[in-house]
């Protein structure tokens, strides 16, 4: 870790780069008013524990369905039942902290639960996919009930799941990363995303060394909510920001993470950078 004597001025920040669960690698930025103060390594530590700690709450929860699947106690050709077990439970415990939890397979199999402000429980959407009369996959939208199993079709959508970036992305990769910040696309909320591929499973009686993925969508404003309580009592001001891109993930004062598209105040784009 490393000071940057650039920014020594009256404000201090030291630039930290933190790795979450060895997953997600970003910079915390630790900002107080002292002009003279010391490279304080505790604070960054703590700052590292603390945003390491929430993100080891969510990869604990997507490593169940992970686990679920990988040790075949779910059936896979019942998709209805196989999507409540594997994520209504915790779509509804972590229901503020995600936007959706889902699952693509190599059989083109997708099955989620989403964030929809039109659906009638809680805002959770039943997702599953289908193909039209041409061939062309689509995905369909259902409201729930109070177990998660779908009612009502609230609306569909093209959508070929094995042709999605993070899809592609996770197939190369074969292995679990997060994604850079972005726009949801269901809920219209900036979101980072962890994958977890699916490896070595065996799929309509192929062995197939990637058969699929698991994937949760994480708020960004959750991250934020995560420091705002951890840093009420302190002075300083902490940003957390992805290396890659420079946007901002989250900070412990409350501020938008993301602005609004002057051609279209319902948009929601992330170009605040620090």
């Amino acid at each position: 870790m490393v000071a940057n004597a650039s920014l020594r001025h009256n404000t201090w920040r030291d630039l930290v780069k933190v790795k979450a669960m060895n997953l997600l690698t970003f910079l915390v930025i630790i900002e107080t008013t002292t002009s003279n103060a010391v490279f304080n390594y505790q604070i960054s530590a703590r700052v590292s524990d603390r945003v390491s700690d929430f993100m080891a709450v969510i990869s604990k929860t997507l490593f169940i369905p992970l686990q679920t699947i990988e040790n075949k106690m779910v059936n896979l050709s019942e998709p209805l039942s196989a999507c409540q077990y594997l994520f209504y439970l915790q779509k509804r415990t972590f229901e503020n902290e995600m936007a959706n939890l889902y699952l693509g397979m190599e059989n083109g199999l997708f099955l989620e639960y989403s964030t929809q402000p039109a659906a009638t429980n809680r805002g959770i959407a039943f997702v599953i996919n289908s193909v039209n009369a041409l061939g062309s996959p689509f995905r369909i939208y259902y409201n729930t009930d109070d177990v998660g199993l779908p009612t009502s079709k609230i609306r569909n959508s093209t959508y070929n799941v094995r042709k999605r970036p993070w899809y592609i992305q996770s197939k190369s990769l074969k292995q679990q990363f997060w994604t850079a910040p972005y726009i949801d696309a269901s809920s219209g909320n900036p979101v980072v995303s962890l994958i977890y591929p699916i490896l070595n499973f065996t799929l309509g009686g192929i062995s197939l060394p990637y058969a699929g993925s698991v994937c949760a969508d994480v708020y960004l404003t959750e991250i934020s909510s995560y420091l705002v309580q951890s840093y009420k009592e302190s002075n300083q001001k902490v940003f957390v920001i992805d290396k890659n891109t420079l946007s901002i993930l989250g900070n412990s004062f409350g501020a938008m993470t993301y602005a609004r598209d002057p051609a279209n105040l319902n948009n929601k784009v992330l170009n605040i950078k620090k």
